[in-house]
C-alpha cells in the first residue's frame, strides 16, 4: 500500500503526476488499445541473458500480461500510454533485478481519474470503517494481482514511477507465492525500496528531497523518545499514527540489508521462503536471526 500524509508539514508518502520524463531512457513501452478502455502491454525488457525482449502477448505468454484498465471515464488513452511506457521503462527492470522476477501472471491496474472511483474500488476491498481513511490517506493498494491507483491524487511523474512500481512489487510478491509469508516490515520495505529506485531514476533530485524529509521525522522522533525498533505485530499502519512514516522506517531496514549483504540475499531469501518460514529462510540468508533485527534496527543505526 503507499500511503500518503502530512506529517510535521512535510508530504510523507507519494503524491504525485502523469507527464512522464525518464532521463536516459530511450526504450518505449509497445501496447495496444483493447475493448473497455484498456491498454494492454506487450512486452517488458528483463535483464537476464537470452530474455532482453519477453514477448508477453500471446497463446505462449499471456502469463506475462500487464494489462492497464481506465477504472472511469475520465481516465485518458494518453495516460494509461504514458503508464504502460513508464511500467515498461522503469519498474520491470527494478522488478527484475531486486525480486528476480517479472509479473508472472496476469496483472491488471486500475486507474481512477475522481475520488468516487477510488472510493468505489476502496469500499469493494477493505472493512466499511476504514474506508474513508484509505481513500483519503493511501496512494494506491495491491489485492492480489490488482493493482488500484488514484490518478488524480498526482501530479507529478517521479511519484507516479514510485507508486507504480511500489505496488507492482507487491503483486509480483502475491504471484511467486511469499506475499502472505512476509512480515509487513519486509513487504512494505521491498516495495518502497523498489519504488524509491523508481522514483530515483525518473527525478533522483526529487527522490533525495524526500527520503531527506523522511529522514528528518526519524531523527526528530529519536530525540522525542518515540522512535520504536521495525518489530510490530501487524495491525492497522494507518491508525497507529507515529511522527514519522513507518513504512519508510521498513524501507530503510530492507535498504541496510541489501546494503550491508548484497541484493542477491534479498532474491535467495524469496526463493528460500517458498518452502520455509520466514524466521528460517532469514536466519539461513542473514547472519542474524529475524527477531535480533526487527527488535533492534530502528533506521538510525546499526541493528545490535
Amino acid at each position: 500500500m503507499t500511503i500518503w500524509k502530512r506529517k510535521l508539514g512535510l508530504f510523507v508518502g507519494l503524491l504525485s503526476a502523469l507527464v512522464i520524463f525518464v532521463p536516459s531512457i530511450t526504450t518505449f513501452a509497445k501496447w495496444q488499445v483493447l475493448p473497455g478502455h484498456r491498454v494492454q502491454v506487450i512486452s517488458l525488457i528483463g535483464t537476464t541473458k537470452g530474455a532482453s525482449n519477453l514477448s508477453i502477448v500471446g497463446s505462449g505468454s499471456a502469463s506475462r500480461t500487464v494489462i492497464i484498465v481506465g477504472g472511469d471515464t475520465g481516465v485518458k488513452k494518453s495516460q494509461i500510454h504514458s503508464i504502460a511506457t513508464l511500467i515498461k521503462s522503469v519498474s520491470s527492470h527494478i522488478l527484475e533485478r531486486s525480486l528476480g522476477k517479472l509479473p508472472t501472471n496476469q496483472t491488471e491496474i486500475f486507474l481512477y481519474s475522481q475520488q468516487s472511483g477510488y472510493a468505489g474500488a476502496v469500499k469493494k476491498a477493505f472493512p466499511s470503517k476504514e474506508v474513508s481513511t484509505v481513500v483519503r490517506q493511501t496512494g494506491g493498494f495491491t489485492l492480489g494481482s490488482k493493482v488500484y491507483v488514484p490518478l488524480y491524487k498526482y501530479h507529478d511523474s517521479a511519484f507516479l514511477a514510485n507508486t507504480l512500481t511500489h505496488e507492482l512489487t507487491h503483486a509480483t510478491l502475491n504471484e511467486i507465492g511469499v506475499g502472505s509469508k512476509l512480515p509487513t516490515w519486509m513487504n512494505e520495505g521491498l516495495a518502497w525500496y523498489n519504488g524509491t529506485a523508481a522514483e530515483m531514476t525518473v527525478d533522483k533530485r526529487t527522490a533525495l528531497q524526500m527520503t531527506r524529509q523522511l529522514d528528518t521525522q526519524l531523527q526528530q522522533a529519536q530525540k522525542l523518545g518515540e522512535l520504536q525498533s521495525i518489530h510490530r505485530d501487524g495491525g492497522n499502519v494507518l491508525e497507529k499514527n507515529p511522527p514519522y512514516n513507518i513504512e519508510f522506517q521498513d524501507y530503510l531496514g530492507v535498504k541496510y540489508l541489501i546494503n550491508t549483504y548484497g541484493e542477491d540475499k534479498v532474491t535467495r531469501l524469496l526463493s528460500v521462503l517458498k518452502r520455509d518460514s520466514f524466521s528460517k529462510s532469514f536466519k539461513s540468508v542473514f547472519p542474524i536471526s529475524a527477531t535480533q533485527f526487527t527488535t533492534s534496527f530502528t533506521g538510525t543505526g546499526r541493528p545490535s
